[in-house]
């Protein structure tokens, strides 16, 4: 009985079936446009930031839509698998808006201040063999990043227990570089992977400590004789010093 007064609903007010099916189209994992998978309630805001606390990161599945939207704009030139530089193709403005207002709601309930943040980047890279292999923080004045794999090996990471445990900050005060404690050479099984085609986001230095932990991670190193054929999705969203409720 319930599924023909739905159908009789939908015969007798045909405008409520866009917002039926792009209800039921997200919750599945196929947002109808890009990026509308970022459109977050209240409550995923809240269960988000408390993965930032605890893991350090928190991930959003990448939707069919946004998967073939930017796969479909990542049409390297042949030159660019041999080059040891890594090349950046800008996307259509137009879908910023909804992972900036997710952005800028994360940050604006760690912070307990409406914050507008600015987008840094938002491009589809192709990073050479020597791109961010260092293990590394996000610097200030950038205070939320995300990152997903296209193709290739995915980003490497540890946990914030990991990373307190087994790192220390270079020495050098210009480089944002982590070093390992005590001459050690190897994290072992303590590395982690971004699975591909799923969004990571994770906190920058332009939050203190205090409130979320930084994610330690790399690029994965190209082995040896070999050149990277990593495409990647990236997003950095900064403020005005000036106007960093953090400070």
């Amino acid at each position: 009985m319930q599924c023909i007064f739905m159908e009789c609903q939908l015969k007798l007010f045909p405008s409520s079936l866009p917002s039926l099916t792009s209800m039921f189209s997200q919750r599945n994992g196929n947002a109808s446009q890009p990026f509308d998978e970022m459109k977050l309630s209240s409550s995923e805001l809240d269960n988000k930031i408390e993965k930032l606390k605890n893991k350090g990161y928190f991930t959003i599945p990448m939707s069919r839509a946004t998967r073939t939207y930017l796969k479909k704009q990542d049409k390297p030139e042949a030159d660019w698998r041999q080059s040891h530089t890594w090349k950046k193709l800008p996307l259509e403005p137009g879908y910023e808006e909804t992972a900036i207002d997710m952005a800028s709601a994360i940050v604006s309930r760690i912070a307990q201040s409406d914050v507008k943040l600015t987008q840094q980047e938002f491009e589809i890279r192709r990073p050479g063999k020597h791109g961010a292999v260092e293990w590394h923080q996000d610097s200030a004045p950038k205070l939320l990043a995300c990152v997903a794999t296209l193709e290739g090996r995915g980003t490497e990471f540890v946990s914030p227990a990991t990373a307190k445990e087994k790192f220390t900050r270079s020495s050098n005060i210009l480089s944002r570089a982590m070093e390992l404690k005590g001459g050690q050479t190897s994290l072992g099984n303590a590395v982690k992977e971004a699975k591909k085609d799923r969004f990571y986001f994770f906190a920058a230095c332009g939050i203190p400590s205090e409130h979320i932990p930084k994610l330690v991670h790399r690029a994965p190193p190209a082995a040896a004789g070999e050149e990277s054929d990593r495409s990647i999705f990236i997003a950095r969203w900064r403020i005005n010093p000036q106007s960093n409720p953090f400070l």
